[in-house]
């Protein structure tokens, strides 16, 4: 993905939501975004046919404490973004 787009994802530890911030370049098409754990394990997926500049939020509220990657994937390559829960 072009190094120009810019992925901030806050607060970091988290304990309730997440948010991330998109600064894109160009809209990604067929976007997936993921919540992956340490084990691989996906936890949370949400497809968007047009992604855009703009900030999201999502519960974390049900996961468990510990370490998570937020990754972006889309016909542009992939983005990701490391971060915590805490309890």
């Amino acid at each position: 993905m072009d190094e120009a787009n810019n992925v901030k994802v806050y607060p970091n530890p988290a304990t309730e939501v997440v948010n991330m911030e998109l600064d894109l370049v160009e809209n990604l098409n067929n976007a997936v975004v993921r919540i992956v754990d340490l084990n691989a394990r996906n936890v949370m997926e949400v497809v968007y046919e047009n992604l855009s500049s703009q900030t999201l939020t999502y519960s974390v509220a049900n996961l468990s404490a510990g370490t998570y990657f937020l990754k972006i994937q889309s016909d542009k390559g992939y983005i990701t973004e490391k971060f915590t829960i805490v309890k």
